[in-house]
């Protein structure tokens, strides 16, 4: 009976698992790929010490491998650092007690851990400012709603004001006395199965709250958690069935079937804004003015002008995405017809395509400047680098080494080395543009 719950279980876990949006970043950001390779190696090292946690036949050759899978899985990126403390929960909760071998067993994992968290700090350069508590905590709120399927999805989520501050941070500072209260619930209600997988949750987006990060993370990083919520709903529903029979079969599979075909229509929708010719940060500016939006849609729009207006004058044919661009950009414009024939053509004179890159550099400057009003204590080297390369393709050169100037401060500001020959080449790169 045990075994068949299990399979039903794995099944429904499976198709939930499939549909949520909170997946999307992790794979459609290609540099998110270890995101994948972590959770790849990190599941079946804990199938593994399930396996060794039995005492059973080779138990030690299970306790190998999960450790081998373990250090694939730390290597691939850090967001698993917190399995070793799942599986200790598991080992309390399961056994109902606290002895030296459910702590000793643990130790290789966690040398793991430090050795790739040293190695992580060390490459990482500084970023300009220090761990916001408020910032972690708010981000672990957001994550936990992101983790429902429901939520703004959004690479980059701007900074919440400061009247939640004070509720955030509570719920924060609660949080871990919530979950040692909890511990002694098994016992009575017997609820280790989800009490464990709701610790897998929290525990899984606590990775990312070690970067001094200055907003709330990306989605990519609940990619792990979202492993254990869709187990845990799993688990939810085939109990429902098991304890009501026929009708609770009936009102579980009913009830993912709705979660499922949610989940995938809101995962259809962030697609969609993935696959925008115009960048997924068109879509991302209008949902969160946070600066990364601004200035990377910005970005975006300025690179294309510059390919074009690069490709008009000696008179060769933009790119395929630069024409799918355009009819996104100017799909109500009358004058998309003639610039889409001027390219066709290779139209050296080209003045609808001069129209073109003047609208495009016009608009990005509009997301740098929207940018800037919201920049605050950031320290943003590129911003200014792009707000200098604009400004000298459009003749305004003492403008633009003004930008280039205030690049070399913030570059300092996170110690870049070899900056200020960088901001040199970057500004004589532009006038030759």
């Amino acid at each position: 009976l045990l075994l068949m719950q299990a399979r039903w279980i794995a099944v429904a876990a499976g198709v939930l698992f499939a549909a949520p949006p909170v997946h999307v970043e992790a794979v459609a950001w290609i540099s998110s790929r270890k995101d994948l390779v972590a959770a790849a190696f990190a599941l079946p090292a804990m199938i593994c010490y399930l396996f060794y946690s039995n005492r059973g036949k080779r138990q030690w050759l299970w306790y190998a491998a999960s450790l081998i899978l373990f250090l694939l899985a730390i290597a691939g990126k850090q967001s698993v650092a917190v399995v070793p403390v799942q599986l200790f929960f598991l080992d309390l909760l399961a056994r109902g007690r606290l002895n030296w071998r459910i702590v000793l067993d643990k130790l290789p994992y966690v040398v793991m851990v430090a050795y790739f968290a040293i190695r992580t700090k060390a490459a990482q350069p500084h970023a300009g400012h220090d761990i916001d508590i408020y910032v972690i905590s708010r981000a672990i709120c957001d994550s936990l709603w992101l983790l429902t399927g429901f939520a703004d999805y959004v690479i980059y989520r701007f900074r919440p004001p400061s009247e939640v501050l004070l509720a955030v941070k509570a719920f924060f500072w609660l949080l871990p006395a919530i979950v040692v209260a909890l511990i002694a619930l098994p016992r009575k209600y017997n609820v280790t199965m989800p009490l464990l997988l709701v610790y897998w949750v929290i525990q899984g987006l606590l990775p990312a709250q070690a970067l001094a990060l200055v907003h709330p993370v990306s989605d990519r990083y609940a990619f792990f958690p979202s492993v254990a919520l869709v187990i845990l709903i799993a688990w939810a529903v085939v109990t429902l069935g098991r304890r009501f029979r026929s009708a609770g079969i009936a009102a579980g599979t009913i009830v993912l079937v709705v979660i499922a075909a949610m989940w995938a229509q809101n995962t259809r929708a962030y697609l969609a804004e993935w696959n925008d010719p115009r960048s997924i940060w068109h879509a991302a500016a209008q949902k969160s003015g946070e600066i990364n939006n601004l200035h990377y849609l910005g970005s975006r729009y300025q690179l294309v002008a510059m390919n074009v207006a690069g490709l008009y004058r000696i008179g060769r044919r933009p790119s395929e995405d630069s024409f799918a661009f355009a009819r996104v950009h100017w799909a109500n414009d009358p004058r998309l017809e003639n610039l889409l024939t001027e390219w066709d053509t290779e139209n050296r004179v080209a003045p609808v395509s001069r129209e073109f890159v003047i609208e495009l550099r016009e608009f990005a400057w509009q997301q740098y400047e929207a940018a800037l009003e919201v920049l605050n204590t950031r320290v943003d080297p590129n911003l200014f680098f792009r707000r200098g390369n604009l400004r000298v393709t459009r003749g305004e050169y003492e403008a633009g080494r003004q930008e280039f100037a205030r690049a070399w401060v913030h570059g300092r500001l996170i110690k870049l080395q070899s900056h200020k020959r960088y901001v040199e080449i970057q500004y004589h790169y532009s006038i030759g543009q």
